[in-house]
């Protein structure tokens, strides 16, 4: 990512492989893109529609983005198309995870590849950040493990369009909250407590992570 400053206006940059994505006045993109194409000759998209595996859709000025199309084929390569979807939520909070609470998996290349590819759905799934736990275990994964990543994708089945919703025209004031969590039945490898930070950008949350800490008990 780039960014570049004038007086009044910022204009970004956001460059993956061969795809650029421009954001800013539109009279400096335009001059961009006109320096860009008779350098290189690229193909100018106009408004962004689809970049990196996310989709865009712009409504009243507004941005949806969700992984419609990612979804559906990371079902498909999982061989998960036929599976029951599960429209609850994508975690059972009753779930306790161990290192040693069953039998290792046989094929830990899968798990890892499923882990890697869910990763890349949280830029826009925002409720299933918390896979990133899961990825402590990619070393030596358990049938425990795979069983909740089972449960994330056929919750994922029955919600595919869901995403992340960015309004235009609220404030550009960035906001911060964070809670902590104490207890034992989610995610729980040891006693731990857990902080959650949410971030806002104006009315738009933009990034949702946890903090682990180890606690003694008393």
């Amino acid at each position: 990512m780039f960014l570049k400053f004038l007086a009044s206006y910022m204009t970004t940059f956001l460059i993956n492989i061969d795809d650029i994505v421009l954001v800013g006045d539109l009279v400096e993109i335009q001059c961009i893109t006109s320096c860009f194409d008779a350098t290189f000759k690229i193909k100018y998209l106009r408004n962004l529609r689809f970049y990196i595996g996310i989709e865009v859709a712009h409504i009243e000025d507004s941005s949806d983005l969700c992984q419609h199309k990612y979804t559906p084929d990371l079902l498909f390569d999982n061989g998960m198309l036929a599976s029951c979807p599960i429209s609850s939520t994508p975690l059972n909070y009753n779930t306790c995870l161990h290192f040693t609470s069953s039998e290792l998996l046989q094929y830990t290349s899968t798990y890892r590849w499923l882990i890697d590819r869910l990763l890349h759905l949280t830029h826009t799934r925002l409720n299933i950040t918390y896979i990133q736990h899961l990825s402590q275990f990619m070393s030596s994964p358990i049938q425990d493990h795979y069983k909740v990543v089972f449960r994330i994708l056929c919750y994922l089945k029955s919600t595919p369009g869901v995403g992340t919703f960015l309004y235009a025209n609220s404030t550009l004031q960035p906001k911060a909250f964070n809670y902590i969590w104490i207890g034992f039945g989610v995610l729980i490898i040891v006693d731990l407590s857990l902080t959650f930070f949410f971030i806002y950008f104006g009315s738009s949350l933009i990034s949702y992570h946890y903090s682990i800490q180890e606690f003694l008990k008393s």
